[in-house]
C-alpha cells in the first residue's frame, strides 16, 4: 500500500486494502485472569464540601496565587477560577510560546462567564470571577509589590 493510502486509511478518508489487513495481523495471546483472595481494605469517602461554603470562603480570601511552569498547569487556574476565587497568574517561569496560550486560555475563560482579566505588569496577569469583589486597595497594593519586582 502507498504511502499516500496509508495516510488516506489513517486518517479514515479510504479503506485499507484486504491484503494488506491480513499481512499486518498478529496473534496475541493473553495471560488468564487470576482472582485476588487478598481483602481489599476499606476506605472511607473524604467529607464532601459544598459549594457555597467553598464561594463563601472565596468572597474572603484576596488572591491565589499560580506558578504554572508548563502549558498542563491551566487546569489549576481554570479550577481555582470556577470555584471564584481571584487568580493571580505568575508566567515569569515559562517559556514565551506557552506564556501566550496560557494568557489566551485565561482570556477564554474569564470572556465565558463575564469575569475579567487584567494585566498587573509584564508577567503577572489578575482573573477575577464575575461574583468576586476585588479591594481596589489591595489591587493597588499588589501592583506595587510585583513593580519591585
Amino acid at each position: 500500500m502507498g504511502r499516500l493510502k496509508n495516510v488516506g486509511v489513517w486518517l479514515g478518508l479510504s479503506v485499507p486494502d484486504e491484503a494488506g489487513a491480513e499481512e499486518r495481523t498478529e496473534a496475541v495471546e493473553l495471560e488468564p485472569v487470576v482472582e485476588s483472595t487478598e481483602a481489599v481494605p476499606e476506605v472511607e469517602p473524604e467529607p464532601v464540601v459544598e459549594l457555597s461554603e467553598v464561594t463563601e470562603a472565596a468572597a474572603s480570601t484576596s488572591f491565589i496565587s499560580v506558578e504554572p511552569e508548563r502549558y498542563a498547569d491551566a487546569k489549576e487556574i481554570g479550577d481555582n477560577y470556577k470555584l471564584g476565587f481571584p487568580v493571580i497568574v505568575d508566567l515569569e517561569h515559562l517559556p514565551v510560546a506557552d506564556a501566550r496560550r496560557l494568557v489566551d486560555f485565561s482570556a477564554g475563560l474569564t470572556y465565558c462567564d463575564g469575569g475579567t482579566i487584567e494585566r498587573i505588569n509584564k508577567k503577572f496577569f489578575l482573573l477575577t470571577p464575575p461574583d468576586a469583589d476585588v479591594d481596589p486597595e489591595q489591587l493597588a497594593a499588589l501592583r506595587d509589590q510585583l513593580t519591585l519586582k
